[in-house]
């Protein structure tokens, strides 16, 4: 899951205990580095993220979500446009906001 573009309500959030699944979930990877089916210039660049660790406890513990789709997780990138009701979420990678939102003169 891309937690970049991440949200949910309280009750489903309190369902990750990520606090308190913090410490598991360093091992869990810390495990999968050394017992890997990838050769070692693979494995050696797992690390802790926050993407991975969501993605593992969604599933392990079958925490229901759904899925959303493209006008949630829109890259603009690179275009100059006025906002619409295309997209109900931009999401700028590369963090030039200037690109959708130009200063008005």
């Amino acid at each position: 899951y891309n937690t970049g573009v991440f949200y949910g309500s309280s009750q489903a959030l309190k369902q990750l205990q990520f606090d308190n699944r913090l410490t598991e979930l360093k091992d869990l990877l810390d495990e999968a580095r050394d017992d890997s089916l990838y050769p070692n210039n693979i494995s050696k660049n797992f690390s802790y993220n926050n993407e991975v660790f969501v993605t593992y406890l969604i599933e392990k513990y079958n925490i229901p979500c759904i899925d959303m789709n493209i006008q949630w997780n829109y890259i603009l990138d690179g275009f100059q446009i006025e906002p619409s009701d295309t997209a109900y979420l931009i999401h700028h990678v590369n963090k030039e906001f200037e690109l959708s939102f130009p200063k008005k003169l």
